[in-house]
């Protein structure tokens, strides 16, 4: 008897807790909304070929004769989070 209302207890709790959802930073590249920088030629540009949600993406171009291309994010912290996904 101990034992089944240890698990109904266990179940109720933790099928009443939600995870809190936390949003720091998020870029949709949408006009001149954007807060990522590019750097590196030829560099990052606007495209809506292959946009998640339109009208537009950024979309990195490389040349063979080119160096290296980096998109830059503003900086955020995640001290205290304990699960992070980008």
């Amino acid at each position: 008897m101990k034992r089944c209302l240890l698990a109904l207890l266990a179940l109720l709790y933790f099928g009443t807790s939600n995870a809190q959802v936390t949003q720091l930073w998020c870029e949709n590249f949408d006009g001149a909304t954007v807060s990522a920088t590019s750097s590196g030629t030829p560099g990052w540009a606007i495209d809506n070929n292959y946009q998640l949600s339109a009208p537009n993406c950024y979309r990195g171009q490389y040349q063979a004769s080119g160096g290296p291309v980096y998109l830059t994010s503003p900086s955020f912290s995640t001290v205290g989070l304990n699960f992070v996904t980008m």
